[in-house]
């Protein structure tokens, strides 16, 4: 019973996600980079969407193979 194989989430799917998670941070610093300053309400909004999408794929995977 100790010695059960569970089902596991292959690398490449890993990398996915993770390959996602960069590709949202990225827009994240490109529209902190290229907003006027002070931030207008429109660009807040598309960075924290940006930033917690990302966050989101991040932890999701480790969540699918809990």
């Amino acid at each position: 019973m100790d010695n059960l194989m569970f089902p596991r989430m292959p690398v490449w799917a890993k990398t996915a996600f993770f390959l996602g998670d960069a590709l949202l941070l990225g827009v994240a610093v490109v529209i902190l980079l290229e907003a006027p300053r002070p931030l207008p309400l429109p660009q807040a909004i598309l960075l924290t969407a940006a930033v917690v999408n990302g966050a989101i794929l991040f932890v999701l995977p480790f969540l699918l193979e809990y």
